[in-house]
């Protein structure tokens, strides 16, 4: 049975790691389905029919997203939700992810995202779940700001980890955080969904 706080447990140093390298990459992300996979290079092939050619470094990592409940969200976690504007300037969340917690401050703050034409990401600390007609709001603090999220009932919850032994393979469906080097994109961090779809960022 999966158990959130054993999958949160990840050795601190490698997590540390990871923050480092992700706050540094260069923010192109690339999602679709892994279509040709030779050598070091994967075809991403997107509902659009585009394919995109990504090299993948030679120690590149994989992180498997399961999908959890709102209630197992540890108090104060740090989370990221990517979120579109309602019509009433609100917010409404297309997914959540919480952080393991060596992750805690990576990239903080609210900022544009690719998920969807208009999306923006909110990277903070959650302070506070209200549940309201049928949808759950969230109270999210970044430094000294304060941000209201609507999280409906069909947005995915999750959360990941690294996982050394999983390698990818023709099928896999990715959100890959590549660095663009002007001439290729190439990709250390590889996001799946133990549910084989994409990850909900």
């Amino acid at each position: 049975m999966f158990r959130l706080q054993e999958f949160l447990l990840v050795t601190a140093a490698a997590t540390a790691l990871l923050a480092s390298s992700l706050a540094q990459a260069a923010g192109v992300r690339v999602r679709g389905e892994i279509t040709t996979l030779a050598d070091t290079t994967a075809t991403v092939t997107n509902t659009a029919d585009q394919r995109t050619e990504v090299l993948l470094a030679k120690d590149y990592v994989v992180l498997v997203y399961r999908n959890i409940g709102l209630d197992d969200i540890p108090d104060n976690a740090y989370v990221g939700i990517p979120s579109v504007t309602n019509p009433d300037s609100t917010r409404r969340a297309l997914g959540l992810v919480v952080f393991p917690e060596a992750m805690r401050g990576l990239n903080e703050g609210f900022f544009e995202w690719d998920l969807t034409a208009g999306s923006k990401m909110t990277n903070g600390t959650l302070a506070q779940v209200v549940a309201r007609a049928g949808e759950r709001v969230l109270e999210i603090s970044f430094g000294e700001e304060k941000q209201t999220v609507f999280i409906p009932e069909y947005a995915q919850v999750s959360t990941f980890s690294a996982e050394a032994d999983r390698k990818l393979a023709v099928g896999d469906k990715v959100v890959i955080f590549a660095d663009d080097t002007g001439a290729s994109l190439t990709g250390k961090y590889i996001g799946v969904h133990a549910n084989g779809g994409l990850p909900p960022l």
